[in-house]
């Protein structure tokens, strides 16, 4: 009670909302019921209420001048099974394919290396990877082909990562300090 001595228009509101979705399905109900009854009049008396009239001799409802296309149907080998379609006049154009090489160097000992190249379905951690890294495959799609996450020691010897697409270095960098890390997308 305090709430609605508080704030009657919300109440009101409220008590307004509820009474318009009543009377909302109501009237949706009523609707519903004269509808089913006026179908199951006019199948009584044998009318139809379609707007296309099928003949019950089992006859076409088509003019006799009108030609339906019908489609051809093709059968092509994918993979060693049989696929059958409509032939299309359209092509697909799947996205264009670039090599890309992930490439990690230090003067000492790698803690770790995290990659991962989505479209070539891969990823990874490799620990411990020596003074070298890298990895070479091929992948397609929009560009950030590729992610490297690395991690130095801690003597603060530099790592750098290097990602190539098609021979052309996309992102190079080098951690710095203690424990460094770094992460290259390219």
């Amino acid at each position: 009670m305090y709430w609605i001595r508080r704030y009657p228009w919300r109440f009101a509101a409220g008590a307004a909302a509820t009474v318009g979705v009543i009377a909302l399905l109501v009237s949706m109900y009523s609707s519903y019921t004269a509808d089913s009854a006026a179908g199951t009049a006019s199948a009584e008396k044998g009318t139809s209420d379609s707007a296309i009239d099928v003949p019950s001799d089992g006859t076409s409802a088509l003019p006799k001048n009108v030609k339906v296309p019908t489609p051809t149907s093709t059968a092509r080998s994918f993979g060693g099974s049989l696929v059958t379609g409509i032939p299309g006049s359209g092509s697909s154009n799947p996205a264009a394919k670039h090599a890309i090489t992930l490439r990690v160097t230090s003067p000492s000992a790698i803690v770790f290396v995290k990659y991962y190249v989505p479209t070539a379905k891969l990823n990874g951690v490799d620990y411990p990877v020596g003074k070298s890294w890298s990895l070479s495959t091929t992948v397609q799609g929009p560009p950030d082909y590729a992610q490297l996450f690395l991690q130095a020691n801690g003597n603060g010897d530099p790592i750098t990562c290097t990602i190539s697409v098609d021979g052309k270095v996309t992102d190079k960098r080098t951690t710095g300090g203690p424990y460094g890390q770094i992460l290259c997308q390219g």
